[in-house]
């Protein structure tokens, strides 16, 4: 039997959704005043693995006991950083997946250093559950836009979900870890630019062909 998703409210609970990011309340810690673009820039400066948490509070202007009221260490406080601009983008862009990942994309390209020193930090293994995790959350949510009140089979929405996983961290390992030092920011985002023009639509045709 093909097992189907009915998309509506509430969002179907299973195992293609499940570990998708939320807002914890900690977002408001970075928006109210832009303690966590500090946070990037340090994270750009050095190395992960060397950046404490005195270092994070004296760059933010805050005490420690501040910061562990927000969070547990710096990967928390990038994981947070990173949620607040794929939420920012959700707003500006209304919920369009393409413009959404496209965004998402050349943050990730214009911080790639950051990017870079989590690779070095936390192994590739690491780096790719959480990349794909942010994409399969974008995906879900395009789809649910596109189908809901239709009837669509858990199959393709995995295919679908895992294709631009695989698509974008490939992307974006080759673009951070592959060709960081050979090619520039401005070089980079043109191909994006490039990639948003040729792939303009496609997810929503994808959708569209699954109803039928």
């Amino acid at each position: 039997m093909v097992q189907k998703y009915i998309f509506g409210n509430p969002f179907p609970t299973n195992a293609v959704v499940n570990d998708i990011p939320a807002s914890d309340g900690k977002l408001p810690f970075f928006e109210s005043d832009g303690k966590g673009l500090f946070t990037l820039e340090l994270a750009e400066k050095k190395s992960l693995k060397k950046i404490t948490v005195k270092d994070i509070a004296d760059e933010c202007g805050i005490t420690r006991s501040t910061f562990y009221y927000h969070f547990s260490d710096i990967y928390d406080v990038l994981d947070g950083v990173v949620q607040a601009k794929i939420d920012e983008f959700n707003e500006e862009y209304n919920g369009e997946m393409d413009k959404v990942l496209m965004g998402f994309i050349e943050y990730s390209i214009i911080h790639r250093k950051v990017w870079a020193n989590l690779f070095d930090a936390r192994g590739r293994e690491w780096l790719e559950k959480y990349v794909k995790t942010r994409i399969h959350y974008l995906a879900l949510l395009q789809i649910r836009k596109m189908s809901e009140g239709y009837i669509l089979s858990i199959k393709d929405v995995e295919i679908i979900c895992s294709f631009y996983e695989e698509a974008i961290f490939g992307l974006l390992i080759r673009w951070i870890i592959k060709e960081g030092k050979t090619k520039t920011v401005d070089e980079i985002k043109d191909t994006v630019e490039r990639i948003e023009k040729l792939f303009e639509g496609q997810l929503d045709l994808i959708i569209s062909n699954m109803k039928k």
